[in-house]
This record gives C-alpha cells, sequence and structure tokens, in this order.
C-alpha cells in the first residue's frame, strides 16, 4: 500500500510536500495542457478541446511548489504550459513536473467574423473560426481595442489580436485600418462580412467591468467536470 502524507517524512506540512521515500512509484502523465493551477491541485487535460481535466496533487507552498520543477520555471506553470508531470494519486509525495512548453502569447493577423455582447468572433489566416469571450458586457470592448471602440468591430474588418493564453496579459485587439472619424473612412466604416453585405457591431451602452478573455470553441458551449483521483 502506498504511504499516506501521515506516515512519511516531511508528510505534516500539507498535500503532496513529503520527499520520495525508497522504492516508491509515481504515477506518471505526459504531455498534458495545463488548465489551472488552484490551492493544491494542478488541473491538466489531453487537449484543449477536452470537457474534463484531471486534478494532480502539488504543493500549495510556492517556494516547494517551485523545488518540484525539475525543468523549468514556477511562472511556466500556468495556463496553456504542456507539462509532464510524476505524482502521487494519494497526495502525500511532492510531484516531479517538466515544463514540455511554456505558454505562449500569440498575434494573430484575422478579419472580424461576428461580434454579439461579450463575444468576438474571428476568421483566421487559414480560414477557420475561433472565439474570444471577455469578462463583462458588449460595452466592455471599448477597453480591449487599443486604438478605437467596441462599434468599430464590424464583421470584415481586419485586425490584430494579441492574446496571452496564460490569461496574465489581457487581451489586446488592434484595427488595421482603424477608421478615421473625421472622414468616416477606414474598415469600421463598413466591414465586409466576406459575403458581400456591410453590417455594423452593436450592443446597448450598459455599465463596464472586466476584461478578462477566456478562448471558446465555436457553436459549442464548453463546461468543465474536474477529475480526481
Amino acid at each position: 500500500a502506498q504511504p499516506t502524507a501521515a506516515d512519511l517524512p516531511g508528510g505534516s506540512g500539507g498535500i503532496a510536500t513529503a520527499a520520495r521515500p525508497d522504492g516508491f512509484r509515481y504515477h506518471v502523465v505526459k504531455n498534458m495542457w495545463v488548465e489551472d493551477l488552484s490551492g493544491t491541485y494542478l488541473y491538466v487535460k489531453r487537449d484543449k478541446a477536452s470537457k474534463t481535466s484531471k486534478a494532480l496533487p502539488v504543493p500549495e507552498d510556492q517556494a516547494l511548489l517551485a523545488a518540484c520543477i525539475v525543468e523549468g520555471r514556477l511562472e511556466d506553470l500556468a495556463r496553456g504550459a504542456r507539462v509532464t508531470v510524476k505524482f502521487d494519486p494519494k497526495g502525500a509525495v511532492r510531484p516531479v513536473i517538466t515544463i514540455v512548453k511554456a505558454p505562449q502569447i500569440e498575434v494573430i493577423d484575422a478579419k472580424v467574423m461576428l461580434i454579439g455582447g461579450p463575444k468576438l468572433y474571428i476568421f483566421m489566416p487559414d480560414g477557420s473560426k475561433r472565439g474570444f469571450e471577455i469578462e463583462g458586457t458588449y460595452r466592455d470592448w471599448d477597453d480591449v481595442v487599443v486604438n478605437g471602440v467596441a462599434e468599430d468591430l464590424v464583421p470584415g474588418a481586419r485586425v490584430e489580436v494579441r492574446y496571452d493564453e496564460s490569461g496574465r496579459e489581457p487581451l489586446r485587439v488592434k484595427l488595421i485600418n482603424p477608421i478615421d472619424r473625421s472622414t468616416g473612412a477606414g474598415d469600421a466604416a463598413g466591414g465586409d462580412k466576406g459575403c458581400g453585405c456591410a453590417t455594423h457591431g452593436g450592443g446597448g451602452r450598459l455599465p463596464t467591468g472586466g476584461a478578462m478573455v477566456v478562448v471558446l470553441l465555436v457553436a459549442a458551449v464548453w463546461s468543465r467536470r474536474r477529475l480526481t483521483n
């Protein structure tokens, strides 16, 4: 039987804090996406589109957690990273974490597909679709667009989207051809949706809020169940 935190050296300091004893065998998950790090659990999943995640016990103490990382840095252990983890499913022995790939900041040259409320959908350069959602309302896109306002995000408008998959940097959208409000010229004056029709974004003026971004799956409702052993 595997030991518990109570009977391992150094195991009284909390979940996953004990040193590895002789003969102990870890469970291993390889090349997993980090979804979240919260308290004493690191939540990982096989791929970004997965609706379920696996909870791995980790030390809550940040200094001890940093010492568990054998390749990479503690700041790399964030949403969007890929990791290989040796862990104790009973939560006694401290894990061994390898950062396979650190989270990336994406800069995407795209066209607006549709905006509605807090959700913005874009056409990627390869023609695929991708969505982003801010925490707030349609009006809060004013805080995201660095050289315009929400009304400028009309279908067909060219934009540069800067997205930090770790969530540490806020979402930023830059208009490639911003409207000249003195003349009305520019993409935002009337975007081409791709079907020959020009439309404009809309939404009532509502109180502003935060601007934390979450990547959406287009035409799907994303839900999550956290699984523990």
